[in-house]
């Protein structure tokens, strides 16, 4: 599973685009939702991916809203589809990234809003099921391939939910036992370390 690194977690040009704010770059955040219970009809495992931007059309439907998103690629070392270029549908989403504070740990807080047709089927399931659903952020710069930043390995804590909105809270799958810093100090590369 992929760690976070605070050297990595944003590049460079995403870096440039929160310093200058030009108005021709558009950050697309996304959000990827995997649980035990998510499946096809195959029974094959399937993620939950939205993004919060009204995207492209990508499909007309008769028998329902049309479906509406962004096809955006996965990183290399995705926990699943790696390298994959995946949908991301259209969702309104809020959110507020994990602070960074002394003496707490930092909690990722989400409102999807009007979600029942992509969410309601699986979220029924996934409470039944008791088990951890784990959740992704990535941010992506319009018109490029890779993800700008990846927040991986939180997990959702706490759901609440009324006719207009769901609302989850998500903490680090395993805080307590990530490494910190998670750099690994090698004789070869640190040479003064070495007796």
């Amino acid at each position: 599973m992929p760690t976070i690194d605070d050297d990595e977690i944003f590049t460079q040009a995403l870096e440039e685009a929160y310093a200058a704010a030009p108005s021709q770059v558009v950050v697309l955040s996304t959000i990827e939702l995997r649980h035990e219970t998510f499946v096809d009809e195959d029974d094959n495992p399937i993620a939950i991916r939205m993004v919060r931007d009204p995207g492209n059309l990508i499909e007309e439907r008769d028998d329902g809203p049309d479906i509406r998103g962004h096809m955006l690629l996965l990183e290399d070392d995705a926990p699943f589809e790696p390298g994959e270029t995946v949908l991301f549908q259209s969702v309104m989403f809020n959110f507020s990234l994990p602070e960074q504070a002394e003496s707490r740990v930092g909690g990722m807080t989400i409102e999807f809003d009007n979600v029942t047709r992509l969410m309601s089927p699986y979220l029924d399931k996934a409470v039944k099921a008791r088990s951890t659903m784990a959740l992704v952020y990535r941010e992506y710069i319009f018109g490029v391939d890779e993800p700008q930043m990846v927040i991986p390995n939180l997990a959702i804590k706490s759901v609440s939910s009324n006719i207009y909105k769901v609302s989850a809270g998500a903490d680090f799958l395993d805080f307590l036992n990530t490494k910190f810093p998670n750099k690994e100090y090698r004789p070869e590369e640190f040479t003064g370390l070495v007796v």
